[in-house]
């Protein structure tokens, strides 16, 4: 589990004063997951697999750039050539054994029973698309999720009330927290994407100008066009958000600029309805409405496009 000093190591570089008490408490939980992101993420790279997504361009991308993140909690890769879902399992078994080696899974016994921790698993429940491998990793947590012990009883073992006081009891000790929580870390491996391959902060990463262009088209653009602006309204205002990164980056495919400056607007009206999230609770101490997001970004767009 990320150390304590380090998520707030990591609040004081982003938001040093100003922080109301909910503020504060949120992005620690919010600051905890992206540790454990970060652990994942260097783990799933050395596995074989390509970052990407809103992970890649908040945390090493604009981060990188003094550009406040928002919060993403999903880690998004690609395998590096089309594979089967089955190939892409094999892939994970490798990375789940690196996980073990590097003391970021792990399990306990309880009764008869073994629980694991830490471990990459097949998310079922949410496998629906063909080209998308879902999965998911339960973590302990201090301040997301729920508590340990319903997230034992959801699996059958129930804990006696003296057991709950000696976990509160060594929780509090180690963890400083007296309810240890569980949540679920997730990955999504893209199997058929074959993206352009670079190299960032030692991980093998989609190419940044890549990425921003297939945002733009397809959470941007293609959403306006087909008249699903509102059904994936925070879709098109995170795609926004992210595409603050094309100052730096650049695109990697043309678009059409008539189409971007109304796709851009419109998710600017959008992103208004979402802007209190916690989500972007760091953008916010940078920019004051999504319409000065916009600005910044259509007049890289428009840079970028050569309009």
């Amino acid at each position: 589990m990320p150390p304590i000093e380090e998520i707030e190591m990591v609040l004081g570089s982003w938001a040093p004063s100003g922080l109301s008490t909910a503020e504060a408490h949120q992005i620690r939980a919010d600051l905890e997951r992206v540790a454990y992101m970060d652990r994942y993420a260097r783990a799933l790279g050395k596995g074989g697999l390509v970052l990407g997504g809103g992970y890649v361009i908040n945390f090493l991308a604009l981060a990188g750039r003094g550009e406040p993140p928002r919060f993403t909690f999903d880690v998004d890769t690609a395998t590096e050539r089309p594979t089967s879902k089955a190939g892409a399992l094999r892939a994970i078994a490798a990375v789940n054994r690196m996980l073990v080696e590097r003391g970021l899974a792990t399990s306990i016994e309880v009764g008869d029973r073994r629980i694991y921790f830490g471990l990459l698993e097949h998310d079922v429940e949410r496998d629906v698309l063909p080209f998308l491998l879902p999965l998911r990793a339960p973590i302990v947590t201090r301040w997301s999720g729920i508590p340990l012990w319903r997230f034992l009883a959801r699996r059958g073992i129930e804990l006696p009330y003296r057991h709950i006081e000696e976990l509160r009891s060594i929780a509090l000790e180690v963890l400083g927290v007296d309810e240890p929580k569980v949540d679920y870390l997730r990955v999504g491996v893209s199997i058929n994407l074959a993206p352009p391959i670079a190299q960032m902060h030692g991980l093998p990463i989609s190419e940044i100008s890549w990425q921003l262009s297939k945002k733009l088209g397809e959470k941007l653009v293609k959403p306006l066009v087909e008249g699903r602006a509102a059904v994936e309204a925070h879709d098109m205002a995170k795609a926004m958000m992210d595409l603050r990164a094309v100052e730096y980056y650049g695109l990697y495919e043309p678009a059409d600029c008539a189409v971007v400056e109304r796709a851009v607007g419109e998710a600017a009206r959008l992103a208004a309805h979402f802007w209190s999230s916690h989500h972007y609770i760091l953008v916010r101490r940078r920019y004051s409405t999504p319409v000065e997001v916009a600005a910044k970004v259509l007049t890289s767009l428009k840079k970028a496009l050569n309009c």
